[in-house]
């Protein structure tokens, strides 16, 4: 008997496709939006009908070309695609396309909705429940950093784009600031040990901590629509090779001129992710929304005399501040996030190693709107 080892665990991210057919039929379609890609990049990859009569319909592309013509495995049940939306789930093999998460924690959970049935029979007994829908959940757990060289893609670029978070590049850093448009959506692939997991059209949330000594960590948790798993050896991950960065010597301020003593810091993005519901879709879901943010998290700081901060008086008059993190000094290995408006909520008195500390409760607010934390790396 061959027992899967929980450690051998693989994962990879895309970002979906999304686009307009321009002309196409049952068997194909034609589109601008593919034609800058490379030749059968997404064969094998699964495609969707979101708009018209074959709304919701899925079928497997069998060949793709460089013109933007994709051809089905299969035909839709009508031809009137022209001028419909669709949208593509990659392939695990789309390599160009394709980012392997380096994750302390690679875990899958579904979330399975089992009908009970009613019944009234003859007998006390339960009959067979209904399985009605399965919603994946990943989570993943990666390293802060940067990819090794100013203005390159971090790891984990893809899911923050798929948190509503609108990535640009600046040539000397890469900043994602956050949106309220319908955004990004992701494909998922996770193997453990030659059993392969998928979870496609996900959205993101994500929370990221560290402490003084150790290294800064994010915690992602991707939900979409769920698929059963096969049995699917294990792919070659190749990895970025970047160091995570050690949270020390880094830069903190408050407002303009507050530099505490600090040991810690969480932050929750806060992205409520719903559900679409859509009876005509896989799983009878449509898609899934980002359809709130409340970013806010949890700093300790050393408890100094109140003319240098005055947490208390910040708290009483809904004062609202600057924070800037700066971690790491290594051209292609910083990370820097921006928050216009931070407000405590609810300091409290706490002790570390026998000294006094401040432990806050925060949450950061906008100023102009979508910009309540700017993220970076450079």
């Amino acid at each position: 008997m061959a027992i899967r080892v929980f450690k051998n665990k693989v994962a990879c991210i895309y970002l979906d496709v999304y686009g307009t057919a321009d002309s196409g039929d049952s068997t194909n379609l034609v589109s601008s939006t593919l034609s800058n890609l490379s030749a059968d990049l997404y064969n094998d990859g699964i495609l969707e009908i979101t708009e018209g009569v074959c709304k919701g319909e899925r079928v497997t592309i069998s060949n793709m070309s460089s013109d933007g013509t994709i051809s089905f495995a299969t035909a839709l049940s009508d031809s009137a695609i022209a001028g419909k939306g669709f949208r593509i789930s990659p392939p695990h093999d789309a390599a160009s396309a394709r980012k392997y998460v380096l994750g302390g924690v690679l875990e899958h959970n579904v979330d399975a909705t089992m009908l009970e049935r009613k019944d009234y029979s003859t007998t006390l007994d339960q009959m067979a429940a209904v399985n009605a829908r399965n919603i994946a959940e990943f989570i993943i757990k990666s390293e802060i950093k940067g990819q090794g060289a100013a203005g390159t893609e971090a790891e984990y670029s893809k899911m923050l784009q798929a948190a509503n978070f609108t990535m640009s590049n600046l040539t000397s850093k890469i900043q994602y600031t956050p949106h309220s448009d319908e955004g990004e959506s992701l494909t998922c692939y996770m193997w453990r040990d030659g059993e392969r997991f998928v979870e496609r059209f996900g959205k993101c949330n994500l929370s990221l901590k560290w402490t003084a000594g150790e290294y800064g960590e994010f915690s992602w948790n991707i939900k979409g629509i769920w698929e059963e798993p096969v049995d699917h050896a294990n792919p070659t991950p190749s990895y970025d090779s970047t160091m995570p960065i050690k949270i020390a010597r880094i830069a903190f301020k408050i407002g303009t001129s507050v530099y505490p003593i600090i040991s810690s810091f969480e932050l929750d993005i806060g992205n409520n992710i719903a559900i679409v519901d859509d009876a005509t879709g896989t799983e009878g879901v449509h898609s899934f929304r980002i359809t709130d943010r409340d970013p806010r998290g949890k700093m300790t700081i050393a408890a100094e005399a109140q003319t240098i901060y005055d947490v208390w008086d910040k708290m009483v008059n809904n004062t609202l501040e600057a924070i800037q993190v700066i971690i790491g000094d290594v051209s292609g290995n910083i990370f820097v996030l921006d928050a216009p408006k931070m407000q405590i909520l609810n300091p409290q008195i706490g002790e570390l190693e026998g000294y006094v500390t401040l432990d806050i409760d925060f949450a950061l607010r906008q100023n102009a709107g979508n910009d309540s934390v700017v993220l970076a790396t450079k």
